[in-house]
Parts: C-alpha cells; sequence; structure tokens
C-alpha cells in the first residue's frame, strides 16, 4: 500500500494492517521456535520404519481428501512417531492435529520440526506462533524469539522473507507423495512468506484440487488473494470455505476483511455480526475491530471508537485494534489520540509480525508531521531506524520532512541525500522523487560526477555508477542509462546489474536494443545471484523479446 510522504495527511489503511495480521496468524505461518536444540536430531531409522510411515503418510492423505480429518491427523501424527528424526513428518503432523483442534499435541510437533530443521528453515522456524498466537500467548519472550527469526530471514532489499530451503525440502517431499494436500498447503504458505504470490496461489488451488473437502487451503488461498487486494476472489474463497464448515470463525472473519476491503460495507457488518458475540475474546476482537472500520468508513466517529474501544478491552495484547483507532482519529484530524493510539500499536506489536511495525511506524511519524509536531516525527523516526533498519531510506525521507518543517533546509536536503545512499534496491523511485520535489537533483549529479574523479574503491565506484544510471532514468536519459549500467557490469559483473542493464537497454528503441536486452537477461541468468522472482521475470523477458514465435524461452542454468 501507498502512503503520503510529502502532503499534510497520512494515509495509512488500518484495513491493510489487518489484513497482513491475518495473513501472518492464521495461516500455518509465523513463529518462534521455543525448542531447547537447534541441532538434528541424530537418529537410526530403520528402513521397515519408514516403508510404514510413508504409508500412514498415503493413508492419511487419502482420509483427508475423503473429508475425515480427524482419522486423517491420527495416521500424520503415527507417521510422525514413526519418523521423529525427520522436520517435513513433523510438520505434516502438526498442520493435520491443527486443523482439529489438537493443539498442544500441534505445537510439540512444531517446535520439534523447528529443532530438527536446525535453525535453517523458514516455515518450520515459524510455524509455532500461528498456534501461540491463536491461544493468546504474546509473551515477550515468544515475541522476542519471534523477532529474531524473522530477522534471520529477511533479506536486504528483497520483499518477502527467505524460504528457499522451505520451498527446497517441500518440492522434494512432493516427488515422494505428489498427492498429498498438507505439502501443497505448506509449499503455498512457503511461497507466501516469500510474497512470490501467483506461485502460493497455485499450490493452495493444487491443496484444494487434491482434497476439495478440506477447509484450509480455501482459508489461506482467499487470505492471499486478500493481501493481493484481490477482494472479490478473497470472498468467493471464504465462502467456499464456509460452504464446507459454516460455523468456521476463521473464514467467517476473514470474509467480512474482504467485502470491507472491497466496498460491501453494509455485507461485511452483517459478517462480522454473525461471530461479535464468539467465546474466544480473540475472534470477537477482530469482529469489534472490523466493526469500528465499517463505523469509520460510514463517517460515524463516535460510534467507530467505542466499537475499537471494545476490541481493545477483549484483546488487550492485540495491536489491531489500537492501528485501527489511530486511523479513525487520524481521520478525525485529532492528532494527538490518532498518535497515541498508532504509538500503542508499536508498544503492542513488538516481536509480533514483520510487516506492521515499519507500517505502524510510518503512520506515526506522519501523524506527527500533520500536527505540525517535527520534534516528534524525529524522535519517532529515530526508534524507527533502531527497530525497523529495512526501511532506511523512507525513515530518512520523512525526517527530512521534519528538519523542513522547523526551517533545516541544510539539514532537510542532507537527509534526502543520505536515504539515496541507503537505497538497496535497483530504482529509488520515491527518495528521487522527494529530491526532484526539492530541486535538488541537478546539484546531486553534480556531486557525484566529481566524487567518481575522487573514488578509490571499486565499491565506491559501484555505488556512484548505480545512483547515476537510477538519476539518468528518472530524467528520461536512456543513452546515459545504459552508459552507466554497462560500466556497471563490467566493475560488478553481477546477475542484479546485468539484470538492470536488460532492463534500461529495453527503455531504448529498436531491433539492437531489443536484441542486447536480450542477452543481458540471459547473463544475468549464467552469472546467477538474482532472486527468483528476478529470474522468473528474466526468463519471460527473454521471451518475450524473442524474435520467433517458436522459440523458447532461455532457462536458469541447473
Amino acid at each position: 500500500m501507498r502512503h503520503a510522504e510529502t502532503t499534510g495527511e497520512c494515509r495509512v489503511a488500518a484495513a491493510d494492517l489487518l489484513v497482513l495480521m491475518s495473513v501472518l496468524l492464521t495461516l500455518s505461518n509465523p513463529a518462534p521456535s521455543l525448542g531447547a536444540t537447534r541441532q538434528p536430531l541424530p537418529l537410526v531409522i530403520s528402513p521397515g520404519a519408514q516403508v510404514s510411515a510413508r504409508q500412514a503418510i498415503s493413508e492419511g492423505d487419502r482420509l483427508l481428501q475423503a473429508g475425515d480429518g480427524k482419522a486423517a491427523a491420527r495416521r500424520y501424527a503415527w507417521a510422525a512417531q514413526r519418523m521423529p528424526s525427520d522436520p517435513l513428518y513433523q510438520m505434516t503432523a502438526g498442520v493435520a492435529l491443527a486443523s482439529v483442534g489438537r493443539t498442544s499435541e500441534a505445537l510439540a510437533a512444531f517446535r520439534r520440526a523447528d529443532a530438527l530443521a536446525g535453525g535453517g528453515d523458514a516455515l518450520a522456524a515459524l510455524l509455532v506462533q500461528g498456534v501461540l498466537s491463536e491461544n493468546s500467548d504474546d509473551s515477550p519472550d515468544v515475541q522476542a524469539l519471534y523477532a529474531r527469526t524473522v530477522q534471520r530471514f529477511t533479506r536486504p532489499g528483497v520483499r518477502g522473507l527467505d524460504t528457499s530451503a522451505s520451498v527446497a525440502r517441500l518440492v522434494q517431499a512432493r516427488s515422494q507423495f505428489p498427492t498429498s494436500p498438507i505439502l501443497a498447503l505448506l509449499l503455498g504458505d512457503s511461497f507466501q512468506l516469500a510474497e512470490q504470490w501467483s506461485e502460493a496461489d497455485r499450490a493452495y488451488r493444487q491443496a484444494i484440487s487434491l482434497a476439495p473437502k478440506w477447509v484450509k487451503p480455501w482459508i489461506n488461498l482467499g487470505l492471499s488473494q486478500l493481501v493481493q487486494g484481490r477482494s472479490g476472489e478473497a470472498i468467493a474463497a471464504f465462502q467456499a470455505a464456509l460452504a464446507l464448515d459454516p460455523g468456521n470463525s476463521e473464514a467467517q472473519i476473514a470474509k467480512a476483511d474482504a467485502q470491507l476491503q472491497s466496498g460491501m460495507v453494509e455485507d461485511a457488518v452483517a459478517s462480522y455480526r454473525k461471530v461479535e458475540g464468539s467465546k474466544n475474546n480473540r475472534i470477537a476482537s477482530q469482529a469489534a475491530t472490523g466493526i469500528g472500520q465499517a463505523y469509520a468508513v460510514r463517517g460515524q466517529v463516535s460510534d467507530a471508537v467505542k466499537a475499537l474501544n471494545r476490541a481493545q478491552q477483549l484483546a488487550p495484547a492485540d495491536p489491531a485494534p489500537a492501528a485501527a483507532l489511530g486511523e479513525v482519529q487520524l481521520q478525525a484530524r485529532n492528532y494527538p489520540a490518532a498518535a497515541a493510539a498508532y504509538d500503542d500499536a508499536l508498544r503492542l506489536s513488538r516481536g509480533r509480525l514483520f510487516v506492521s511495525r515499519a507500517i505502524l511506524y510510518r503512520a506515526l511519524a506522519e501523524t506527527q508531521l500533520s500536527a505540525q509536531n517535527g520534534e516528534g516525527a524525529i524522535e519517532t523516526l529515530q526508534r524507527a531506524l533502531l527497530d525497523e533498519p529495512a526501511g532506511k531510506p523512507l525513515w530518512l525521507r520523512l525526517w527530512a520532512q521534519a528538519l523542513y518543517l522547523r526551517g533545516d533546509t541544510n539539514g532537510g536536503e542532507a537527509k534526502l541525500k543520505q536515504a539515496l545512499a541507503s537505497e538497496s534496491g535497483r530504482y529509488p523511485q520515491d527518495t528521487l522523487n522527494a529530491l526532484d520535489a526539492r530541486g535538488l537533483i541537478p546539484s546531486l549529479i553534480r556531486d557525484l560526477e566529481a566524487q567518481q574523479t575522487a573514488a578509490t574503491s571499486d565499491s565506491a565506484r559501484g555505488e556512484l555508477l548505480r545512483t547515476l544510471a537510477s538519476l539518468a532514468r528518472f530524467q528520461r536519459r536512456a543513452a546515459d542509462e545504459v552508459t552507466f549500467r554497462e560500466a556497471l557490469t563490467k566493475l560488478q559483473p553481477t546477475g542484479p546489474n546485468w539484470f538492470a542493464l536488460g532492463e534500461s537497454y529495453e527503455r531504448r528503441a529498436g531491433d539492437e536494443a531489443r536484441a542486447a536486452a536480450r542477452a543481458a537477461y540471459q547473463k544475468a541468468l549464467n552469472t546467477r545471484g538474482l532472486t527468483a522472482a528476478m529470474a522468473s521475470q528474466a526468463n519471460q523477458r527473454i521471451s518475450a523479446l524473442t524474435p520467433s514465435t517458436k522459440a523458447r524461452p532461455a532457462l536458469s542454468p541447473r
């Protein structure tokens, strides 16, 4: 989602935050490991035990496909007992057990899987949190462990977590159990954690086709679609889940969230009302939060505040109601109350969802800027830099706004230039927009060109060339961008640099440029170092740029 950076109003959508929370807490997703050991257990499993365990998994798959979740869970749990040193058997058992409400056994299985994976498998490391969160275990130790786990699998400059080890393990297992719906579900969760949405959706649909009577894949598919903004498709997925299990509160809440996101306010309220009286305080709080947001959409601010206060009373450790309250107070231009609510949400979210705290820091800082409270914004941004260093360019851009607000032009310019220097992505559009709005691009180019002659290391020269290429692209100087990118690939011939060169060639017209782009993308694949998303895009571009319709797209070398 996008937020205003140069206007006086913060446009943080609390609904987006709640969608992210739903995705990360109600799948088989985020969690810290609480296992005492992080090393694989050196157990020797007899061939007979392996065969019988595989047979039990196959039997569990058939039972799950037939809609008998309880019997399936018993078979998966038995298989996990026969294969105590295999993390996938433990994860499979955990998912099945959690699906039929055997929470403590599921938690134990997930903890064993995490310990067996030795800390190197993101999905195994994050499975526990779903169980703990649904059972209101938000202790500081649990949250701190979760935060460290997420940090370990975060990739600088890349969206989502590094789940490559999880995906590799699951793909290998699926070659042995191609009809396992649980393995397909876990593969979807792994792709979703990595924000590889099309792959996640495909895996969830495979799980649905393998076990059409199982509710969970429909819910996970819907949540994936919802976080992508595909609310209409998400509603259909949640409705399919409710057709299988009309009393499923998770599906009902998610359906209401999707209806609210799509603007179906009255329908959303009706859906929330169905579960607002739940004896489960977490569910009741989510319903009250949704109702509060719906009131806010209607412009009923006082009713919205009452509903959100009730949600906070029902689940005092949940940051979602506070985040939604901040949004409502911001709409009412009650900036002190909005800032206090966002600050509460930040306090409650410590160690939780790996995306929500960055959103909340931004919301709080922009609220303070809207209230002309530059000093408060700077204090918030100092905290953000420590807690969420991956957002450094954004925090520095907002810091620049705070400095301009108090009349410190030189300080503001310096922060914007620091923001550009801290960018790790291929094209820092937002930072360049901020620099351009202040008329700083021409002087910045002069400074960088002067620094080129003084640069003494390849690393420094590479950063200067990368920044100059971005500036040339921003100013639509395609020839200059190509020159800088070509020099960069000669200096640092990495996969991402070759990929960026291919993009720059594509911005030039003519068959020669198309051929050069195709060659650069192929070089990027051959050099490696690309993310899975970049490799997929490189293959797609090669295919699109190949003149003959019969030509096959290049494939990344194995």
